[in-house]
């Protein structure tokens, strides 16, 4: 006599292929494996590639059809999941994550118009403003320990480029040297100015002499 799994978990709320069939009663014992498995955590930081896949420990049959729904509260309510998207497709991908895309995420796989299994997972998505937070205290607290020095490299471009930062008393005199030497700019661009007007007024009044001398030789 042939025993085949596939048939219905007498057990509501079970995975079909948890079943154990015995021969001695003919009946199915038990159900190993619940419907609903615990949520997983996922965490990603904003404007980061995300994945979420629908995998299971035992093998699938051919024609399934999978089911991804979404809430953004973290619960296993189905009355609060929506449907994203349904296909044969076992991978959800979220290219770019935001604040928005927090929330759970059930994945629910069936055949033969019964259900199989349901995922859920959770999604956190971090704040890039807060990530930039956490590196700063973080660069903080270690140059403290180090003496003023940094005893790790940031991976982190955004943060990184300030390890780079000169100390602020050559910032100071940068600043300073860059500053007298626009004054100086300054002052000789207006003793330029101030020539330039007095040979101006000179030849002026060179000219009015040298008419003021033709006159009176003329009269």
């Amino acid at each position: 006599m042939f025993v085949f799994l596939h048939n219905l978990c007498p057990l509501s709320g079970f995975q079909v292929e948890g079943a154990v069939f015995s021969c001695k009663s003919c009946t199915y014992d038990s159900c190993e494996y619940p419907l609903d498995c615990p949520v997983k955590e996922v965490v990603v930081a904003e404007n980061n590639r995300t994945q979420m896949r629908c995998d299971v420990l035992f093998p699938l049959p051919g024609d399934i059809e999978v089911v991804w729904r979404y809430s953004e509260t973290e619960t296993q309510l189905m009355e609060l999941l929506k449907e994203v998207t349904a296909g044969t497709d076992r991978l959800y991908s979220i290219p770019s994550a935001s604040t928005q895309h927090a929330g759970t995420y059930q994945c629910e796989i069936f055949t033969e118009g019964r259900s199989i299994v349901r995922l859920y997972f959770y999604l956190t998505v971090i704040p890039q403003v807060v990530i930039g937070h956490s590196e700063l205290q973080s660069i903080f607290e270690r140059t403290l320990v180090s003496g003023g020095q940094p005893s790790q490299v940031i991976s982190d471009p955004s943060v990184a480029w300030l390890l780079h930062l000169p100390s602020p008393s050559l910032l100071t005199a940068c600043l300073s040297g860059l500053l007298l030497l626009l004054i100086l700019s300054l002052g000789f661009l207006l003793w330029r100015t101030f020539q330039t007007e007095s040979i101006e007024a000179q030849g002026s009044r060179c000219v009015e002499v040298e008419k003021y001398v033709l006159q009176f030789e003329t009269a």
